[in-house]
């Protein structure tokens, strides 16, 4: 049997340390969010039985085409299966793809394409309709995809309906194969929280505000928390975070991670995890740690439904977590993941995929971890110059928000100035007779005559 040599295509996944050597690399090499990285790192995991740094193309937002046909040669002589990842694309207002770059290049490629957990996004709820709605362009990369691939995995039945009224029917809905990672024998464990501090056994896959919840550990995940990264992860102290935030840092509860296995571990420490992010929810899963999510669009409800994570949007300041962490049903989630898993495995079987059998005697390698509050001192003084700085940042930040706002009231006052002084000049202008406008005469008397009779018309001379 041939040896499995996997290339992903968009692998969103940090492998050296040059990834993470300032925000920007750090952010371009997850696509924004390291719930990406999540999903290619476990199927190489659950292929190759450990992260291996395979070879692949980063970001494909940020490809460089030019080299597509020598990537091409070496995708069809070296590599026996060829990933395609790609998130929540499948909506109205998409990060258009360079589709028909891809479209050439999949063309090219002459080993299988693999397509898994791909999505569909209504941020108003599950859009019926919007398969109609959909960019021409986006509809003819999905067919091509179907053309391409035997099995598309997609994320629920959402998507799968979607595809289905495309005219896509070689789908299957299976979740995300990070869902996975831990493999067959899964199982998530409620254990009694730690009431001592309230919170503290708490983690946050997201920002929430509950009055609970203020003492709680947070994961920084995606661009939405960019002035956190950037402080914590990268040292600028000159952002303009709020109060609740300064303090949250200086108490170093933030964490933001590249390296999938710290994620995992750290989130192994707690009791419960609740948030928005999907992916925050999957890995403390497969750290046997219950789990809510708060999110509720169509991407989150589709898959959170499929596997069986609970959703709660009444997640507010007053909402009584350690109620809800009651209400959690571990049973359900352990006894629906075996039924899961298979459906998973059989998508890959379908692929020509299978889940690595462990021999004892393999290599991996180590993704590189980012360096948190490195040069965050605990000395008073240097703190408080630090707020300073933040509150200075947050004033100018306010102060140009403020500037903005009065340029376009100026603007609106220029406009409506504009629009008084047009109308006082259509008042103050003299009507025009509508005759005066269509005849005039050469002669002289005749123009007289006319005037005589109250009629105005021009006189040619």
């Amino acid at each position: 049997m041939k040896e499995f040599k996997p290339f992903f295509i968009n692998s969103n996944l940090c492998y050296d340390e040059c990834d993470i050597a300032t925000f920007d690399k750090y952010m371009r090499s997850i696509q924004y969010n390291i719930g990406n990285s999540y999903i290619t790192y476990s199927l190489i995991k659950e292929l190759c039985g450990g992260f291996k740094k395979v070879p692949h193309i980063q970001n494909i937002y940020y490809y460089d085409f030019s080299k597509v046909d020598t990537d091409i040669d070496f995708i069809n002589s070296e590599c026996t299966h060829c990933f395609f990842i790609i998130q929540d694309f499948i909506r109205i207002n998409e990060f258009p793809l360079p589709y028909e770059r891809l479209i050439y290049m999949f063309s090219k490629i002459n080993i299988p394409i693999i397509v898994a957990g791909i999505g569909a996004n209504a941020f108003g709820g599950l859009d019926s309709k919007l398969h109609k709605k959909l960019k021409p362009i986006v509809v003819k990369f999905l067919q091509y995809l179907s053309e391409r691939c035997v099995q598309i995995g997609v994320r629920g039945f959402y998507t799968e309906e979607v595809l289905n009224n495309l005219g896509i029917h070689n789908v299957t809905a299976m979740g995300c194969p990070s869902f996975y990672e831990m493999g067959p024998e899964r199982k998530v464990i409620k254990k009694p929280l730690d009431l001592t501090t309230p919170g503290i056994d708490i983690l946050l896959s997201s920002t929430v505000t509950n009055k609970y919840l203020l003492n709680s550990f947070q994961i920084c995940q995606d661009f939405q928390e960019t002035d956190i990264i950037k402080t914590v992860a990268f040292n600028n102290f000159d952002i303009p975070l709020t109060p609740e935030q300064c303090e949250k840092f200086f108490a170093r509860k933030y964490r933001i991670f590249s390296n999938i296995d710290d994620w995992r571990k750290f989130v192994s420490q707690f009791s419960f995890t609740i948030g928005n992010r999907v992916h925050g929810s999957i890995i403390s899963l497969n750290a046997g740690i219950p789990a809510v999510c708060r999110n509720g669009d169509a991407r989150a409800a589709e898959m959170c439904k499929l596997l069986n994570i609970p959703v709660r949007l009444d997640v507010n300041y007053e909402a009584d977590v350690f109620k809800i962490y009651d209400e959690v049903d571990v049973d359900a989630m352990n006894d629906s993941y075996p039924a899961l898993y298979e459906n998973y495995v059989e998508f890959l079987h379908k692929n020509g995929l299978s889940i690595y059998s462990s021999n004892g005697k393999e290599v991996y390698d180590t993704q590189p971890s980012l360096k948190l509050y490195s040069n965050v001192k605990d000395d008073d003084i240097w703190q408080n110059l630090i707020r300073l700085r933040m509150s200075n940042s947050a004033l100018q930040k306010k102060l140009i928000e403020q500037d903005r706002k009065l340029k376009n009231i100026e603007k609106i006052d220029i406009v409506k100035n504009k629009l008084e002084h047009l109308e006082n000049t259509l008042i103050n202008t003299p009507k025009i007779s509508v005759l005066e406008k269509l005849f005039s005469v050469k002669e002289e008397n005749q123009h007289k005559v006319i005037t005589i009779l109250g009629i105005k018309c021009k006189f040619r001379r």
